[in-house]
């Protein structure tokens, strides 16, 4: 494996939290910004950005996905789902049924609809991209906080259950939950399909994280038989991951100050550390200070890249592998 190349771009607004990453339709890498409630772009050949207000101010944009020409994203600090049509750059917001639901990350289901979890009111969410209509499923268990959403290439949709202690699994054409417990003190995250990724062939497990023991973590879903692969030191816990392009899972701990890649054959750790100043601040780096956002989703992107934030130093961390 080559050595990676990584870049820092900064973003025009200093402070501007950027959290999660989705490649566009368009060829763009779009992310938003939590703190400055902007959602953005970024050109991959040039690396520019443009950033676009959020109509209503303290909505705190969180994970988008791209589907029918738009960019979707919640707004989790409103109660809402918000659509940016791509071509026009219109902003249209669409409210959750449930008060205070908390919608978190977004996904296309395999019935072509925008999914998405409510984090305060134990739901699944469903937006008809046609319709706009929201349609709300509860998880099985009440109290049960689903804290990500993916499409995986079995047709479902996957996450993980904070306070559940366990992986869900939801039919998107029936709204049928299946889950799958895991062994007391985990904590569940972001579930992958590496399958999903370009150029890489199933493997026949959902791999995850578990952000409370910090590991990277496999569960067969045949049988349920879960493996754990302990990273992290204190503090530096693994919670989003992506796999991309060179069949590794990449992550950023949580406070680390580092990218980290995770080798699921030899089911060993790889280490990138962030350099420099943060971003336009011209401060130094300190142990749990930019780099490592707990609410940060990466992203693989085309052409062998990975994206990901620099939450206080208003950076886009581009990693081409």
């Amino acid at each position: 494996m080559t050595e990676p190349k990584i870049t820092y771009v900064q973003i025009p607004t200093l402070l501007s939290g950027p959290c999660d990453f989705v490649p566009g339709p368009d060829g763009g890498i779009w992310f938003t910004e939590w703190l400055a409630n902007n959602i953005a772009r970024i050109d991959q050949q040039t690396n520019e950005i443009t950033e676009y207000p959020v109509p209503t101010p303290g909505a705190a944009p969180g994970g988008p996905t791209a589907h029918d020409g738009a960019i979707w994203f919640p707004l989790m600090g409103k109660n809402k789902i918000a659509r940016l049509d791509i071509e026009t750059k219109e902003i249209t917001e669409y409210p959750v049924p449930t008060p205070d639901s908390v919608p978190g990350d977004l996904a296309v289901g395999a019935d072509g609809a925008v999914w998405f979890i409510e984090i305060g009111a134990s739901k699944i969410g469903r937006i008809d991209p046609a319709s706009k209509e929201i349609t709300e499923f509860p998880t099985p268990r009440p109290d049960v906080t689903p804290i990500d959403i993916k499409a995986h290439t079995d047709g479902r949709l996957w996450g993980g259950e904070w306070t559940g202690g366990a992986i869900y699994s939801l039919d998107p054409f029936t709204g049928e939950f299946t889950e799958y417990p895991t062994p007391e003190g985990m904590m569940p995250t972001v579930v992958l399909d590496k399958g999903a990724i370009h150029g890489l062939e199933p493997d026949g497990l959902k791999w995850f994280t578990d952000v409370y023991g910090g590991a990277i973590c496999s569960l067969d879903p045949t049988t349920g038989k879960i493996e754990s692969y302990p990273y992290s030191g204190p503090g530096e816990n693994p919670i989003t991951a992506t796999f991309a392009e060179d069949g590794g899972i990449w992550f950023e701990p949580v406070g680390g100050q580092k990218l980290t890649r995770f080798d699921p054959d030899a089911k060993t750790f790889s280490e990138y550390p962030l350099t420099g100043l943060l971003g336009g601040m011209g401060l130094p780096r300190l142990p749990g200070i930019g780099g490592g956002n707990i609410w940060s989703d990466l992203c693989e992107g085309p052409n062998r890249t990975v994206w990901a934030g620099d939450y206080l130093g208003s950076q886009v961390v581009r990693v081409d592998l």
